[in-house]
């Protein structure tokens, strides 16, 4: 999946950086999960491919952290 796609299920915000980065972050309330891990925030660039990656809320963050 690329960062437009990502952005078009919502809770997503880019912020364009320098040199072709861009900064993706989950808006308030939400957080992205990428396999096991999750993360407020990615940097990467432009055209990058983010597999795995998807927008949870972060109550699913919580539950799971909790079930550790």
């Amino acid at each position: 999946m690329n960062i437009d796609e990502l952005k078009k299920k919502g809770n997503v915000t880019e912020k364009k950086k320098k040199n072709g980065c861009v900064k993706v972050s989950a808006d308030k309330g939400f957080i992205l999960k990428g396999g096991d891990t999750y993360t407020s925030e990615i940097y990467c660039a432009k055209d990058a491919e983010l597999q795995d990656y998807e927008v949870v809320a972060y109550s699913d963050y919580l539950r799971a952290e909790n079930k550790k």
